[in-house]
């Protein structure tokens, strides 16, 4: 039965998340309806971050695998909980970043077709093409 819904899952456009309008990004290139996909939930994300105020916490991917126990111990804080040292402790010192990984599994002119479709927001998020 778990085997059937994960299949199930990976068959459907949008598994998990829908951003408004998903119909409109199904493509039958996968890579491109990701790329769209990306894009629309984060543009969704950082036009939500103006609404929200000091109620928006941010974290990044790199941060967090560079300093988790800084970057969670400040997201504990931010949601109420308790980031006492003892706490902060039982986590790793680093994680191990899989950013690389994208650059073995795409082909250049996928990664390309991915670029071109996030290049904006990429460039202001700070990422580098």
């Amino acid at each position: 039965q778990e085997f059937g819904r994960r299949g199930r899952r990976r068959s459907v456009a949008f598994p998990f998340v829908r951003p408004a309008g998903w119909r409109e990004l199904i493509r039958d290139d996968k890579v491109e309806q990701q790329a769209l996909q990306w894009r629309a939930i984060v543009s969704y994300i950082l036009d939500k971050r103006r609404e929200l105020g000091s109620r928006y916490h941010e974290i990044r991917y790199e941060d967090l695998c560079e300093e988790p126990r800084r970057v969670l111990g400040a997201a504990y804080r931010f949601a109420g909980l308790r980031a006492d040292e003892d706490t902060l402790a039982r986590l790793p010192e680093q994680l191990s970043s899989q950013n690389y990984k994208w650059k073995s599994q795409f082909s250049a002119e996928q990664i390309e077709k991915i670029n071109r479709i996030q290049e904006s927001l990429l460039q202001a998020l700070g990422y580098p093409l």
